[in-house]
């Protein structure tokens, strides 16, 4: 499948019981989900270095989404977004409250004309927001696991890209990651980006 950042490699499936551990290690110190226009290769380029010019890292998230239709074949379509936690780019260091990460989302919604983003606000509270491109909280979630907000987020957003339909229903089968970099070169290129390895591979 074509990958829609930098990567080299295939990209790997992240394991159900490993979800809210990577990345919800990262829970408590914050972060928001953004995506850009689907498929749009050079807008998601751009968002990526928004975002790490912004001081913030990221974690690329592509949810592989099916579609059933009674009147023509299953089709299965990847969806990516951004995870970007409440740290530093290129280290594990948090920043020390959630302000500028709130206020990236604000404007990365304003440039990318996106009608919302997904707040996880630093801090034990487990809660979660639907912010618009105003600032304003359109929707809150209580108690919701970093799997939970993933496919919350990506449900939403196939509705959003694909209305619903007779006889039509897409649903999300499964969330994958990058692979780590293959050469120092692909690491430097992928500079900002956090890595993980799994086993499960498409």
């Amino acid at each position: 499948m074509k990958n829609f950042t930098f990567n080299k490699d295939s990209l790997q499936l992240i394991p159900e019981n490993c979800l809210n551990h990577t990345p919800g290690i990262l829970y408590l110190c914050g972060f928001i989900v953004f995506s850009n226009s689907p498929g749009n290769q050079e807008e998601l380029t751009g968002l990526i270095k928004r975002v790490r010019s912004g001081g913030f890292s990221y974690i690329p998230v592509y949810a592989a989404c099916i579609e059933i239709h009674e009147l023509s074949a299953d089709r299965e379509f990847f969806l990516p977004c951004l995870f970007i936690p409440n740290h530093i780019s290129a280290s594990s260091k948090s920043y020390p409250d959630d302000k500028k990460l709130f206020n990236l989302g604000v404007e990365l919604a304003k440039e990318y004309n996106q009608d919302y983003f997904l707040f996880r606000p630093m801090g034990d509270d487990p809660v979660a927001h639907y912010i618009d491109n105003t600032g304003n909280a359109v929707m809150t979630f209580s108690n919701k696991s970093v799997h939970d907000l993933a496919n919350m987020y990506f449900t939403d957003l196939t509705e959003k890209l694909y209305p619903p339909e007779p006889k039509r229903f897409i649903f999300i089968k499964y969330l994958y990651l990058n692979k780590s970099p293959k050469d120092m070169q692909e690491a430097i290129v992928r500079y900002g980006e956090h890595f993980y390895n799994f086993k499960g591979r498409v």
